[in-house]
């Protein structure tokens, strides 16, 4: 047999058995029932009447174990609007505090500025791959910065003196001057840019130019005011959150609450995940003096809750599918509250409790830090 006729076999064993392949991958494999009674006896978003249910409900319903966490405590929702914490007998808002995109929080004045820093950043690697878009684009951001640096100069009551927060009382005049430095720095490195005095516009000259100030112009990295953009926006934040922590007093049982972190950030998805990237699973320990429990605390990010309209005090805080506006209302609607109690809340807490006890030889996987990053004291 020659080796042509070897070779032609086996291309027409291929077209045999590609011919043949759709029948097979017609037929689709259904696990046996019996498999499937057994799988959904376990977990409790599969079957309501199943063990991890059943126990979510208990759990969530009945007289607390020691140990456990109360179902008397409220229920506390941290999501990318506020906090907001509800009574566990009558669903009514204890608390609330708005935390994010609040005009009258600084929010706003704050986030333009340290945005600058990645702004710069894009416009660079538009340039490096060879877009034309990246010259208009960065000429109308130069008079956005004029602009704001203008306002930001106003003497008869500027932007500071409107806000009048009190987290930031005796620091006005720093702040004012920080905001000027920032615009004035993006101002001059941005107008060298386009006059061509920057010899090289890339990412890395962005880094090392503009964010940590290689460049003798700039006595302050940019760095140092982003992390400082930041900071004030989350001292803010903290101070309110204090505020209305103390103004409750002892309406809130803060050993028993059931706190659950549930949020995307902006349009940073991935922001805010993880008990190292969410400042405010480390602030509320501290803002109620150590009541908080941190093991109270658990994030879940992709727990959307049923969302229909509600429409109290002349108001509406959700339209029909919706993904979670209905949280901040005065009366939190049953099944919202309930799917963020008990099977959210519950289901977490308790399988990791139980975990726990169960398999107590089994150490838990640590995660190593993160490399430092500039900012990062």
């Amino acid at each position: 047999m020659t080796v042509f006729t070897r070779l032609l076999g086996l291309l027409c064993l291929a077209a045999t058995l590609s011919l043949s392949a759709p029948v097979w991958a017609a037929e689709t494999y259904t696990p046996d029932p019996a498999f499937m009674s057994l799988f959904k006896v376990f977990p409790h978003g599969e079957d309501k009447s199943g063990i991890g249910a059943t126990l979510a409900d208990v759990m969530s319903t009945e007289a607390a174990q020691p140990g456990v966490v109360s179902p008397d405590g409220p229920l506390v929702i941290v999501n990318g609007s506020g906090i907001y914490a509800y009574d566990s007998k009558d669903r009514t808002l204890l608390l609330s505090v708005d935390t994010r995109n609040d005009p009258a929080a600084g929010f706003y004045e704050m986030t333009s500025v340290s945005h600058i820093g990645p702004a710069l950043a894009y416009l660079a690697a538009l340039k490096a791959d060879g877009s034309d878009r990246w010259k208009p684009l960065a000429e109308q951001f130069l008079k956005d910065i004029k602009a704001a640096r203008t306002a930001n100069a106003e003497k008869d009551k500027n932007w500071l003196e409107r806000l009048n927060l009190t987290s930031w009382h005796g620091r006005e005049e720093s702040i004012h001057r920080m905001m000027d430095y920032a615009l004035w720095m993006a101002g001059d490195y941005l107008s060298r840019v386009l006059d061509g005095s920057v010899a090289t516009f890339t990412t890395e000259s962005v880094g090392t130019d503009f964010y940590r100030a290689g460049d003798s112009r700039y006595a302050i990295p940019f760095n140092n005011v982003m992390i400082a953009t930041f900071s004030l926006v989350t001292l803010t934040t903290a101070y309110d959150i204090r505020e209305a922590i103390v103004a409750a007093g002892d309406k809130i049982d803060w050993k028993n609450a059931k706190v659950l972190v549930h949020m995307s950030i902006g349009t940073n998805y991935g922001a805010g995940l993880t008990t190292g990237t969410n400042q405010l699973v480390a602030a509320l320990p501290a803002l109620t003096d150590n009541a908080l429990p941190s093991a109270n605390i658990l994030i879940a990010p992709y727990a959307t809750a049923p969302c229909p309209t509600i429409e109290q005090d002349g108001k509406t805080y959700a339209e029909v599918g919706c993904t979670g506006t209905a949280v901040g209302a005065p009366l939190l609607d049953k099944d919202i509250y309930d799917f963020y109690s008990s099977q959210t809340w519950y289901g977490i807490y308790d399988r990791t409790r139980i975990a726990q006890s169960a398999f107590p030889g089994v150490k838990t996987i640590t995660r190593a830090d993160a490399p430092a990053i500039p900012g990062n004291y």
